[in-house]
């Protein structure tokens, strides 16, 4: 089967790349079973160096419930910190990036105003091209509840006509007797300084 993108395959042109600078010890990922697998692989990893083998067992399959929503709702590719450097204990975090498309070959605009009136969503640092906005939800996995603190941004793809755009999903995870406010506001804005850094270049066939 041809790795052609649908674009490509219509004849029509071939959307820029995306590019944002991410922290020390995070790297993208695309979303198959191998990165699924590494990923597991330094929680695990973690987690028993800090003797907590029952959280590893309910982070696995939290990741993989993660790992299969990705693949269901398109997504392109991830960034996590899965090469942080040895003796980092990190909670898990990620930012998923995947593809916004309107129904109907319509622009995004009446999507972006509803989440401007039903979710707040507000400019990243007065920036036009790139809008945001948070979430906070409770997830229970075996029996242990987690807090997802996601922020969700969305840009819109060059010579789209803003009828595609690129929409990212940041999740920090805590437990929560761990929730840390200060802490968690640090990572939201090193997180919008991340997604602040987008930038496009010409894909390369």
């Amino acid at each position: 089967m041809s790795s052609m993108g649908l674009r490509e395959q219509l004849g029509m042109a071939k959307d820029p790349d995306f590019v944002i600078d991410v922290p020390e010890g995070w790297s993208k990922r695309d979303v198959t079973s191998e990165s699924m697998d590494s990923m597991l692989e330094s929680l695990k990893t973690q987690f028993m160096r800090a003797h907590q083998p029952a959280m590893y067992t309910s982070m696995k399959r939290l990741v993989a419930e993660a790992f299969e929503g990705m693949k269901q709702s398109g997504a392109v590719g991830f960034y996590a910190p899965v090469d942080a450097p040895e003796g980092t204990f990190l909670m898990p975090a990620s930012i998923i990036a995947r593809i916004k498309r309107a129904e109907g070959g319509a622009s995004l605009d009446s999507y972006v105003r509803s989440l401007i009136d039903q979710r707040s969503a507000e400019q990243l640092f007065g920036d036009p091209r790139i809008l945001r906005y948070e979430e906070r939800t409770a997830v229970r996995v075996e029996g242990q509840e987690f807090i997802n603190n996601s922020v969700t941004y969305l840009s819109p793809i060059p010579g789209s006509s803003r009828k595609r755009a690129v929409e990212f999903v940041a999740s920090l995870i805590s437990l929560p007797r761990d929730e840390n406010p200060e802490w968690t506001a640090g990572q939201k804005s090193l997180i919008d300084l991340c997604i602040s850094s987008l930038r496009w270049r010409d894909s390369k066939n």
